[in-house]
């Protein structure tokens, strides 16, 4: 287990994943769907990192099939509340334990930072399907979306809570 796994090997941490961060993972997903023409649904999307489920559960609306994978199981913890109607495994994303050219979607919401891109970048050009899209999203530095404060504020509002 590496440094950051043990800061997030937290029963208290992954309650505050699930429960106590503001709902911005639908909005992204949202203006996503919307950048990209996205009309009907995936076949399958795959949320890297996702922590207590929360980014998982908004890939819903783009797919049929919603996998999450986060490399922490006590941050799983709650991932049925969180994302109902989505898979879980615990795994790493250097080393993503699926076929070969099965999902559409790749997303990473704030988990990239901890992972060894020269190994996760090939890996998920493996599982993606031939038209396949990996998007990238974090919280730190601007936090902001074109044209629209939510981000930023949600952002503050969570930072208040002491949960961050």
């Amino acid at each position: 287990m590496t440094h950051s796994e043990n800061i997030y090997d937290s029963p208290r941490l992954a309650a505050g994943y699930a429960y106590g961060r503001p709902p911005v993972h639908r909005h992204i997903i949202h203006s996503v769907r919307e950048f990209l023409h996205i009309a009907g649904k995936l076949q399958g999307a795959l949320d890297v990192g996702c922590g207590a489920g929360l980014s998982t559960t908004a890939l819903k609306r783009l797919s049929e099939t919603v996998v999450g994978l986060e490399p922490v199981r006590t941050m799983l913890t709650h991932c049925r509340s969180a994302a109902p109607n989505a898979l879980f495994l615990v795994g790493r994303a250097e080393t993503l334990p699926f076929e070969a050219e099965v999902f559409d979607l790749i997303t990473a919401a704030g988990s990239l930072n901890y992972v060894d891109l020269d190994l996760f970048f090939p890996d998920a050009a493996r599982v993606l399907t031939p038209s396949g899209i990996l998007i990238i999203y974090d919280f730190s530095g601007a936090r902001r979306m074109t044209g629209d404060q939510r981000l930023h504020e949600w952002f503050a509002m969570f930072e208040s809570r002491g949960l961050s």
